[in-house]
């Protein structure tokens, strides 16, 4: 079979007595992108599978990051739990106060304020990182 090239349309001499047959150039890109689809191996299930699990793996990770924050209110009762934990008898007589919030180290100044069962009141300030774990700082009377 012989190709003649002319601009859009392709002149194929064929076997029947008619001589010469013109096709679409385009129809012939179309039939050839299809053979090419036709030969190439398709990506195998396990490849797949693999490749959406590393996703959703790596997507699970990245949200466990996000998701151990320690909220103001959290951070306060902690901060009570951690004040109270240093005298024997002693209450919570007023709600602890975020004093500041350090932003480089995404850690909250708490001051908790606590009376023991001799009257005494503390002001018991602690550092609480986004993991809600205390750190004691200070007590003053």
């Amino acid at each position: 079979m012989t190709k003649i090239d002319v601009g859009l349309f392709i002149l194929q001499k064929g076997t029947k007595k008619s001589g010469f047959k013109m096709t679409r150039l385009s129809s012939l890109i179309a039939a050839d992108t299809q053979e090419q689809a036709k030969r190439r191996k398709p990506m195998h299930a396990k490849k797949i599978i693999a490749t959406h699990l590393c996703i959703i793996l790596g997507l699970s990770f990245v949200k466990q990051g996000y998701a151990q924050n320690c909220d103001d209110l959290q951070a306060a009762r902690v901060a009570n739990e951690k004040a109270l934990s240093f005298f024997q008898d002693a209450e919570v007589i007023r709600r602890a106060k975020i004093l500041k919030y350090h932003h480089l180290s995404n850690k909250r100044e708490v001051a908790s304020y606590v009376k023991t069962k001799d009257n005494k009141k503390y002001t018991v300030f602690t550092l609480v990182n986004m993991q809600c774990n205390t750190r004691f700082i200070k007590a003053t009377r």
